[in-house]
């Protein structure tokens, strides 16, 4: 069964276009992926180390969703 994705209506959610996302991480190049991909249908908010993850969680209050980097200089995963 096969189905023609271009006839299909676009539903666009309110919950994700409202969605804040924090993206944690010491590597540039794996930031600016991971806005790329999720820009589109996400409020993507980015840091690169665990102090400034912190820094942006006090200051943007409500970010339902945190990506980070497990082993980052400074700071681990588990401590922020």
């Amino acid at each position: 069964m096969s189905t023609n994705l271009a006839h299909r209506p676009v539903v666009e959610s309110s919950v994700s276009a409202h969605c804040r996302v924090l993206c944690v991480d010491d590597e540039p190049n794996v930031l600016l992926s991971l806005q790329l991909l999720l820009s589109r249908d996400y409020e993507v908010h980015t840091a690169t180390s665990g102090a400034e993850g912190l820094d942006m969680l006090m200051r943007l209050q409500a970010v339902p969703v945190v990506i980070s980097d497990m082993r980052m200089p400074g700071m681990s995963q588990t401590a922020m």
